[in-house]
């Protein structure tokens, strides 16, 4: 039972830690809680309606299979340990642990785990596995109590000195004690309203935009039109100016594609009958389409065009002349209707271009944003609780948060930026939380370590090579708090915890945590990290390790060493040469902070040909 190990072994060494203050604060938050929340007695039963939604998962996404092909369907039922799920479902109690791995699964994203019935499955058992860990923790004697002894000390603590254990601490038992009172959900709400702010936020200015967008265009276009007998011919030169124009919206990004110019031809023949007429004409254009940002996508509206025309007739003939002085003296009064008409025409052209365009670039960027952002965090359960999308006159913002019911966001609002086209602001709450969805409970092998750091660095330590002289190895990370991270005086800390180590035939069951600090220079290369010290191989249990387990610890050490280097260059993250991306390497950084938790970053652009000659 995860949260009932956690629960009681969370923080002997924290409360070693704490000050007298501290813990006169803490005696004080925990009776103004216990004179608020009525504790009432948590039942199994109460799992019902979840397993009932669960078989209902399970039995919709066997008749989807049944569906597929019989080596497709056997597959998917392998791989999501199917004979195992249905024994569990079968069994009272059902095991957590074994309905977890099964959980684990979704957590490797792969092609069409995003597709309904295996969203719904992996929602109704997350939901089951979950309160099944809160019931069968508050159910125990004297739980209660100790859950608000925990909550007290990391609210005491974390007034002192905010940080984010403290913090996951807090949410955790809130979301405890809030399944198992019967009265005193306000003040849980209250609590819970100090760490609503958003933990990411980021900016990019228009201008920054207008870098990958705007452009001069230039496009000729042969004209033939046949219409009530009459007949068009010549050619075309269209010029025009594309920018990014940013319209004021709270609720999603409201981007004004804008398209400015002229369409000129400056020889036309229009044959009726034995009626030619040589003429000219130059078309203004102003035409928009707007994109709009939210959380759903990317989307675009009709494209929007006005042109006005200034038709010339420069010679009319005809076989007989009788006819070309009827034309020369019907010509004036054709005038608007010529030029209304050659407007109407533009207009119908550059809306439809317009709208292809866009129709080429939105398959394109919702195809990233599906694919590499949203169907992913919906496979791992990470998706934002806030993602929201905003449009100043000067800018495009984007305010998140990351969190989960048991997880809190940042318990003050985003920190000013500096002023760069580029910035975003990160709290430590982001890393910490997202990370418990994607790596909580997961394997990493040897080989994932070797191939994270080639991504990361463009090369791979000598210490992680795998070959037939070393021993395979992998970790499994902690299901709570895998992956921690502090911002603090400058610094960056990164803490591993880990519960299960195997390493050839060997393996160790116990909680480890791997940690190291960090300075960060800036180069015009991008970020240099530059570790503070030795990397800290620790039990989490507060006692010495054993003989087996030092060796363990030791091992740790010499992989973790190189997992976490000396100096740390992020040679393997290179924007593309080409298309609009390709902008992105005229970025520098050129801003850093990391104090109370939040990691602060600006990027300035750089003139490309001055950069190359320095």
């Amino acid at each position: 039972m995860i949260l009932l190990g956690i629960t009681f072994t969370l923080s002997f060494s924290q409360l070693d830690a704490e000050t007298p203050a501290e813990r006169e604060r803490a005696q004080q938050i925990r009776q103004q809680l216990a004179n608020q929340l009525k504790p009432r007695q948590v039942s199994r039963e109460e799992l019902e309606p979840y397993r009932e939604e669960l078989i209902l998962a399970v039995d919709e996404l066997s008749t989807f299979l049944d569906t597929a092909e019989v080596g497709i369907a056997d597959g998917w039922r392998d791989y999501l340990h199917w004979n195992e799920l249905l024994h569990e479902l079968e069994t009272s109690p059902s095991d957590l642990d074994v309905l977890s791995d099964v959980l684990i699964s979704f957590r490797r994203y792969h092609n069409g785990i995003d597709l309904p019935p295996f969203q719904k499955l992996q929602q109704a058992l997350h939901a089951y596995v979950h309160e099944a860990q809160v019931i069968y923790a508050m159910e125990v004697e004297g739980q209660f109590a100790h859950c608000l002894n925990q909550l007290s000390a990391a609210m005491a603590r974390h007034e002192t000195q905010p940080n984010y254990p403290d913090a996951h601490i807090i949410g955790r038992e809130l979301y405890c004690l809030e399944k198992s009172i019967d009265s005193g959900h306000d003040k849980i709400e209250e609590i819970r309203n100090r760490f609503r702010h958003p933990n990411l936020y980021g900016k990019v200015d228009l201008e920054l935009i207008n870098r990958m967008l705007e452009r001069d265009l230039q496009q000729e276009t042969a004209i033939y039109e046949v219409s009530d007998r009459r007949t068009t011919r010549g050619q075309a030169n269209t010029s025009a100016h594309l920018k990014a124009v940013l319209r004021p919206d709270e609720e999603q990004a409201s981007i004004d594609l804008v398209l400015t110019g002229t369409c000129q031809a400056p020889t036309t023949l229009t044959e009726q009958g034995q009626i030619r007429v040589r003429g000219s004409f130059q078309t203004h254009i102003d035409a928009s389409k707007r994109m709009l940002v939210d959380k759903q996508g990317i989307r675009f509206l009709p494209a929007s065009v006005q042109c006005s025309t200034d038709v010339a007739f420069h010679d009319i003939s005809a076989d007989r002349l009788l006819v070309e002085r009827i034309a020369r003296r019907r010509a004036p009064r054709m005038r608007p209707e010529a030029e209304a008409d050659v407007s109407r025409q533009t207009e119908q052209r550059i809306a439809q271009e317009l709208d292809d365009q866009a129709e080429i670039a939105l398959q394109e960027a919702n195809r990233m944003f599906m694919d590499y952002f949203c169907a992913p965090n919906r496979c791992y359960g990470t998706f934002p609780e806030l993602l929201r999308f905003s449009t100043r006159p000067d800018k495009l913002q984007l305010h998140m948060r990351s969190a989960r019911d048991w997880q809190l966001g940042a318990p003050e609002p985003p920190p000013a930026l500096p002023e760069n086209k580029l910035g975003f602001a990160l709290h430590e709450s982001v890393i910490g939380n997202y990370s418990e969805g994607l790596f909580g409970g997961k394997k990493i092998t040897d080989r994932q370590w070797v191939r994270c750091l080639n991504t990361l660095t463009g090369s791979e330590p000598r210490p992680l090579w795998v070959h037939d002289r070393t021993d395979r190895w992998s970790v499994t990370f902690a299901n709570q708090r895998p992956i921690v991270v502090s911002f603090r005086n400058e610094l960056i800390g990164f803490t591993v915890r880990i519960k299960h180590c195997q390493r050839a035939d060997d393996q160790l069951d116990t909680l480890i945590d791997i940690a190291s600090t960090f300075r960060i220079e800036t180069t015009s290369e991008g970020p240099v990290f530059f570790r503070q010290g030795d990397v800290s191989v620790q039990l989490v249990a507060d006692r010495p390790a054993t003989a087996e387990e030092q060796k363990f610890l030791d091992f740790l050490h010499r992989k973790f060493s190189a997992v976490m280097p000396e100096e740390l260059y992020f040679d393997g993250l290179v924007p593309p040469v080409g298309g609009s991306l390709a902008m992105l390497r005229n970025l520098r950084p050129d801003a850093y902070r990391f104090e109370n938790g939040w990691m602060r970053m600006g990027y300035s652009l750089v003139d490309s040909q001055a950069d190359d000659e320095s």
